[in-house]
């Protein structure tokens, strides 16, 4: 009776815990967003699946990673996101268009987009902060100018509330082989 109580917590327990895959990236179940992969084609008229949206600003504010002073040279490491055809979204920290493995979804934090006409275009990622453990992180497009998406956090309680800026950005073809491991 105890190993069978033993069995079933050791199960329940690692049930809880995302599985990680050889970058250390957590992988959830996608029944843990809220919202479904997009089906809806209509989406394509909004977003590229062959592009990268590099990260550029945030709150109107430039968005440089890696640069510590003014003098430093400003690094040609860049955040952004990569669009899956499956209603799949990679949010990359560190690309580097002249390494093309480091557009490899697995390097990437998994997330889903999803349109709907009455909705939108909807952004969701799962990050894990130490004080309050894992949580959605839900981004909502505001609008496509040209290129660019300005698309807006939505207020949480973890945070939320910002607007951030990203412009297309042409990937080599050898990293279009790339399919997301989620």
């Amino acid at each position: 009776m105890v190993k069978n109580i033993f069995i079933f917590l050791l199960v329940f327990l690692v049930g809880c815990f995302p599985s990680k895959n050889v970058f250390e990236k957590p992988r959830f179940k996608l029944s843990r967003f809220s919202i479904k992969p997009n089906t809806n084609k209509e989406v394509f008229s909004i977003i590229d699946t062959t592009c990268f949206y590099k990260w550029i600003k945030i709150d109107d504010k430039d968005y440089f990673i890696n640069s510590k002073s003014e003098k430093q040279k400003v690094s040609t490491l860049k955040s952004g996101l990569k669009f899956y055809k499956n209603g799949k979204v990679g949010n990359f920290w560190e690309y580097d268009a002249s390494i093309v493995s480091s557009v490899n979804p697995e390097r990437a934090e998994m997330g889903l987009y999803n349109y709907t006409e009455e909705n939108g275009l909807r952004i969701q990622f799962i990050y894990y902060h130490v004080q309050s453990g894992y949580f959605i992180a839900k981004n909502k497009l505001l609008n496509k100018v040209g290129d660019t998406l300005v698309v807006e956090s939505i207020k949480t309680a973890q945070g939320g509330g910002d607007i951030y800026k990203y412009v297309k950005e042409t990937l080599p073809k050898a990293a279009l082989k790339y399919k997301p491991d989620w």
